[in-house]
């Protein structure tokens, strides 16, 4: 049998050995596990992100149907009324108080505000003379009557015209220069109650780690039934607020 025989002092250095080996092994693993955990954090950042953008569809189109109905049971919103409503996005999200920002590489201009909180009002009428509840979208046509966006943010809106129906499962058509929907789930319309009013909101979000993704479009729309079944839809009454557009046959 062959034996080995250490120097003198060897084994005083093999724990050395192994401490030099670990953190080899640590300086290895350390920026991956550091750029996992970035993107965790990042992660974790869009998924809270869209729960306050669902947040702030729900609280505005609360808030604008509530304030839009009249003590004659009509329904009329001003354009007071929807910057109130929608400027809930401030609260649920109180980075955005201060834009829209300055853009730094260009002194003395403002870059565009990364959001977009948008309130239509969508009709709905009979396209035959026997429709009944909740029947399918070619028993109604669904036209736009207005569609008019926070004063603060960016300044989208919904186009005029009719407007094309899906099933409640498929995905709607967005436009591609907006970002906002060009399309409404089949809406199970009762008598009596003719439009629904649209909350979208939209946001440019951008990673905390990962900027060189570029900024991310995130979008939110939520739809809600007038609280009349005495008028045929809310009518809105313009102010001074740039942006928004009333349809013809709806002012």
């Amino acid at each position: 049998m062959i034996r080995t025989i250490l120097p003198r002092g060897s084994r005083r250095r093999l724990p050395g050995a192994r401490a030099g080996v670990a953190a080899l092994e640590f300086g290895l693993l350390a920026p991956v596990m550091g750029i996992f955990l970035m993107g965790l954090v990042d992660i974790a950042d869009a998924i809270i992100t869209l729960h306050r953008l669902n947040s702030i569809v729900q609280q505005t189109g609360l808030m604008a149907t509530q304030m839009a109905i009249l003590p004659n049971q009509q329904t009329t919103l001003t354009a007071t009324q929807l910057d109130q409503a929608s400027s809930v996005i401030y609260a649920v999200m109180p980075s955005l108080v201060n834009q829209p920002v300055y853009n730094p590489d260009a002194p003395g201009t403002q870059a565009a505000p990364p959001f977009a909180v948008v309130v239509s009002d969508i009709v709905f009428t009979p396209a035959t003379g026997s429709c009944t509840p909740n029947e399918n979208t070619n028993c109604y046509t669904a036209s736009m009557a207005w569609s008019v966006p926070l004063q603060y943010g960016m300044q989208l809106n919904r186009a005029c015209g009719t407007v094309d129906q899906t099933t409640a499962l498929a995905s709607e058509t967005i436009s591609t220069k907006t970002k906002l929907p060009t399309s409404i789930p089949t809406a199970g319309v009762s008598q009596g109650l003719s439009s629904v009013l649209v909350v979208d909101v939209i946001y440019q979000f951008t990673p905390i780690f990962a900027k060189f993704v570029g900024p991310l479009t995130m979008r939110q729309t939520a739809y809600f039934n007038q609280r009349s079944y005495v008028a045929p839809y809310i009518h809105y009454i313009a102010g001074s607020s740039p942006g928004g557009i009333i349809c013809t046959g709806y002012v």
